[in-house]
């Protein structure tokens, strides 16, 4: 069985929530990494209390709503790429196993 075509927007809405929901959880881990390590720096400098909320806010809010739109733009284009390649080519073969 091969796949012939993939909806545009089914593969860009996936692609959306996939790139949100990961760059969601690097976002966290990088807020994280980096207030931990910026905390030495707080005594000597004081405006990195600013800088330090300021990456909380990118790293959870902005940068994954970026990313969401990204990953949309990305699945229409690699949407519509298959589907050209896919009239030349068979698409994927895909084998389900019967129970």
């Amino acid at each position: 069985m091969y796949i012939k075509k993939i909806g545009l927007l089914s593969l860009a809405k996936f692609q959306a929530i996939f790139f949100l929901i990961f760059s969601f959880i690097a976002g966290f881990i990088f807020a994280f990494i980096t207030t931990l390590f910026a905390s030495d720096f707080y005594a000597d400098f004081p405006m990195l209390k600013d800088f330090a909320s300021s990456i909380w806010i990118l790293s959870i809010i902005i940068f994954p709503l970026i990313a969401a739109a990204a990953g949309f733009v990305m699945g229409i284009i690699e949407a519509l790429i298959y589907n050209l390649l896919s009239r030349f080519i068979k698409g994927f073969y895909i084998e389900f196993a019967e129970d």
